[in-house]
This record gives C-alpha cells, sequence and structure tokens, in this order.
C-alpha cells in the first residue's frame, strides 16, 4: 500500500481498507498504520473475507456496500485466495461505474505449467458454458 500512496497520496481518500483473513497479517498492517503519520482514521485493517467484505459505510443508495468503491487492488493477495475469481467478481461489484480495479502480475502453478489469470478465466468460462 506505501508503494501505492506514492502515486496516489492518502489525501486522495476519504478511507482506505485492508482486508486480509490471517490475523497475524492484520495485526502488522495495523501496527504500521498506528505508526504511520497521517494513517489513522483513513487506513482500517479488517480481518475478513475479500469475497465478502463490503465497506461499513456506504454511499450507493441502498446501503449496501455495492458500487460504492472507487478503488480496489490486488496484489499477490490473490494467490492467497482460492476462490480468487469470486473476490475479483466482488470486487467488481463493489465499485463505482468507470472505476477500477488494479490486478498485480498473477501466475497459477498447474500440472507442472505456469497458466495466466487469462488462462483460467478461459477454462473457468468454458466449465460454465459446459454446465449451461
Amino acid at each position: 500500500m506505501q508503494s501505492m500512496l506514492s502515486y496516489l497520496p492518502l489525501e486522495c481518500f476519504r478511507a482506505i481498507y485492508v482486508v486480509d483473513l490471517a490475523a497475524p497479517l492484520c495485526e502488522q498492517a495495523q501496527r504500521k498504520v498506528d505508526t504511520l503519520p497521517g494513517w489513522k482514521g483513513v487506513v482500517h485493517v479488517v480481518h475478513g473475507d475479500a469475497t465478502t467484505f463490503v465497506p461499513p459505510t456506504s454511499s450507493s443508495p441502498e446501503g449496501s456496500g455495492l458500487g460504492s468503491v472507487d478503488l480496489v487492488t490486488f496484489s499477490y493477495s490473490l494467490s492467497m485466495m482460492p476462490p480468487f475469481l469470486d473476490a475479483v467478481d466482488h470486487a467488481a461489484a463493489l465499485l463505482k461505474p468507470g472505476t477500477g480495479c488494479v490486478l498485480f502480475r498473477f501466475l497459477f502453478f498447474c500440472s507442472g505449467r505456469e497458466k495466466s489469470t487469462r488462462d483460467v478465466s478461459k477454462e473457468r468460462t468454458q466449465k460454465l458454458k459446459k454446465g449451461m
């Protein structure tokens, strides 16, 4: 997140949510939030699941959090999420129209060969079509 803030300063955000299922990583992130100037009250560490997390305050009309987020980023975190496509789908549902999601380089290792997210996505689409 510190790298991202070198491009988009903290002042650009009303709130930033760091979501992780691993309690030790949340504790580490919270220590960082507590020590870096200006982060308290803006950066919120949430021990939770990225496939279901919804920001607690929402500007969306129905108050669900869907369509209320300006930016979602994933780094290598997706490689730790078995339902990574569910996390990406959920992130897309949270985004306001015209905003974006950033995915950093992400590869899969299946059957001894690398697969990109595009390959996995194609396979998922084909499986879904066969199931229809």
